[in-house]
């Protein structure tokens, strides 16, 4: 790789960083997406989307939608300070929101398939890049069920570390739970009925049942209280509380079974509103892409090469429920959704000749 190449890559990557593409923020979305496209635009075919308002693009080295590898992206971030969207490089570290989820993984992958294609590579080629995985992963459920996008293999970056493949991950599901009370005034809390506090009761009860993990190596079904709402004054006790719960699961009757729980618990006047759900993500230790991916990385850094499970979710799993093997890999980096985030640039470019790597062998 030239140091010109390594400039470029540095420089789109902090491009598309400095722009706040939030979810509410549909615009700099779509910045984000049409700057791809029209640096890209004599490289692929470009085709866009609109799924719920979200922007999609899809550059392809073919007009067709089957082809053999996709490279499957996100350029949505989750919100922070005005400052994480000035990034700064310190070194081999890039800071700011992006770096490590994931937009400069995208840029590795445009570049990467560029330089492919001009060696002469002739697989054909798809980057999916969508604007609502932090939020739904709609997008690209939609590319691959109703415009039936399909490829003999997917690769996300989007998990895993510089050594570690990621083969399963922790389904997801969100619900709202809505607990009855009674009202009263709050200095005579004899007269009503917190629900409140049964909210947090509810809370105690499901940790009983399902533990919270302690390490983040601990594979099992987390349930966690986000977020509790009640519409009341500050000397009053509400007449009903809210409460969200985020719920990652390694078996589907784990989910049944919270779900069944809540209900009891919170009894006929109360409900349960599932917001979000998608499915467990898992692949295969002997697929013949994972295995070339591993040979790889194996003779670049000469090191162990670990298969990893990870307790987060991502638009891997629509890959798998369309029938498509996928797998996860992405730079040395850290503070993904926090004040701290960077990847090393080092690995980002080690990333970009491992992926041209991977599609000469696969």
């Amino acid at each position: 790789m030239t140091q010109e190449l390594k400039k470029q890559i540095i420089s789109l990557s902090k491009r598309l960083m400095a722009i706040e593409s939030t979810e509410p923020n549909i615009k700099e979305q779509e910045v984000c997406l049409a700057i791809l496209g029209n640096l890209f635009k004599e490289d692929f075919y470009i085709k866009r989307y609109v799924f719920r308002g979200h922007p999609a693009l899809v550059l392809s080295t073919t007009a067709k939608k089957t082809v053999d590898i996709i490279f499957s992206g996100h350029i949505d971030v989750v919100p922070g300070e005005k400052l994480l969207f000035k990034p700064i490089l310190k070194g081999t570290k890039l800071y700011g929101r992006g770096a490590y989820d994931m937009k400069a993984g995208i840029v590795a992958y445009l570049y990467a398939t560029v330089e492919y294609r001009k060696k002469g590579g002739d697989k054909e080629i798809a980057i999916m890049l969508t604007s609502d995985e932090e939020t739904t992963g709609y997008g690209t459920r939609m590319l691959l069920e109703k415009e039936r996008y399909r490829g003999c293999f997917a690769f996300i970056a989007d998990g895993g570390h510089e050594t570690g493949i990621v083969l399963k991950q922790k389904g997801l599901a969100q619900i709202k739970v809505i607990v009855p009370g009674k009202s009263a005034h709050a200095s005579e809390p004899w007269q009503g009925d917190n629900p409140l506090l049964k909210m947090v009761r509810l809370q105690e009860i499901i940790a009983k049942k399902f533990p919270e993990p302690n390490a983040k190596e601990s594979w099992r079904t987390s349930v966690v209280l986000t977020r509790i709402e009640s519409e009341n004054s500050l000397n009053q006790i509400p007449e009903c509380a809210l409460g969200y719960f985020d719920i990652r699961y390694i078996q589907s009757k784990d989910l049944k079974a919270i779900v069944t729980l809540v209900k009891k618990i919170i009894g006929s006047r109360g409900a349960v509103e599932m917001i979000a759900e998608n499915g467990m993500f898992s692949s295969v230790e002997d697929d013949h892409y994972v295995q070339t991916l591993v040979r790889i990385l194996r003779e670049r850094t000469k090191k162990d090469i670990s298969f990893v499970y990870e307790n987060g979710t991502s638009d891997a799993i629509f890959f798998t429920e369309s029938g498509v093997p996928a797998s996860l890999y992405r730079p040395k980096g850290g503070g993904a959704h926090q004040s701290g985030e960077w990847v090393d640039t080092n690995s980002l470019y080690e990333m970009y000749e491992i992926l041209i790597e991977f599609l000469e062998r696969s």
